[in-house]
């Protein structure tokens, strides 16, 4: 009868690299799954993010319809608005606002924005004509909240039919605002006395946005001075200030609210 293979014993540091190897090949497991673990913990988180995202969940929404000036420029609006005895169908409102805003970019502005006689010779010229855009449309408790975008002043007042400026007060002057209205200091929240704004020498180097709607404005400064129209000044310093017109949107003059920008 044969005998099997004889059986080699290994010696003490053979066994030592052999059980080092075998050790190595679970943390190396371990880290794999580890990896892999985590790729798909992030794919979740993002998934979840997007969703939330796609919810407007993370944007701080105004309460009230407020106007906001972004430092390139650009606006943002905010419409809260009481929808009772109306279509209270946040898919409804979107499309309605959706085909304005749709139709709106559509239309030839060049004129209007440029001073050229059409799209095309702007075009041309390498200037973008500015667009507006719908961002979100919920309706919570009756009250409908709609937030559009706008490239610049020209585009918002073209869009809303409503007045607006927005840059220099030395550009505001070439434009023909005359700043002959009193204007009021402001510190903090507070409001001061109304002064001749021609007794004012800094004004120049400030900033200005004009609009004559009753309605809050977010500026990316310090405010300085407002309208004596302007009954609230409720925020100011890193975020700018919120301000309303006493007057109603129909009514309403221009109020000016100068500002130092960051």
């Amino acid at each position: 009868m044969s005998e099997g293979p004889e059986k080699r014993q290994i010696n003490s540091d053979e066994y030592r690299r052999l059980k080092k190897k075998r050790q190595r090949k679970r943390e190396v497991a371990k880290m794999k799954l580890e990896i892999a673990t985590g790729v798909i913990v992030a794919a979740i988180v993002c998934i979840i993010l997007g969703v939330l995202y796609a919810k407007d969940v993370f944007y701080k929404k105004a309460d009230v319809t407020t106007l906001t000036v972004k430092d390139d420029g650009s606006l943002v609006l905010e419409e809260v608005v009481p929808v009772d005895g109306l279509d209270t169908d946040a898919a409804n409102i979107k499309a309605s606002v959706k085909k304005s805003i749709e139709d709106f970019n559509s239309s030839d502005r060049a004129a209007a924005e440029t001073g050229t006689d059409s799209a095309a010779a702007d075009s041309e010229a390498g200037t973008e004509i500015g667009k507006a855009k719908l961002a979100a449309v919920h309706v919570k408790d009756n009250t409908a909240y709609v937030r559009t975008t706008y490239t610049n002043a020209q585009t918002y007042a073209d869009y809303s039919g409503y007045n607006c400026y927005i840059g220099s007060v030395s550009g505001a002057k070439a434009a023909g605002y005359s700043f002959s209205e009193p204007l009021c200091p402001v510190v903090g929240k507070e409001k001061g006395e109304a002064v001749a704004a021609d007794s004012l020498s800094d004004l120049d180097d400030q900033d200005v946005v004009i609009v004559n709607e009753s309605l809050h404005i977010r500026v990316p400064g310090e405010i300085t001075y407002v309208s004596d129209t302007v009954t609230d000044i409720a925020d100011s310093g890193e975020t700018g200030g919120g301000l309303e017109s006493a007057y109603g949107t129909t009514v309403a003059p221009d109020s000016y609210v100068l500002y130092t920008s960051k």
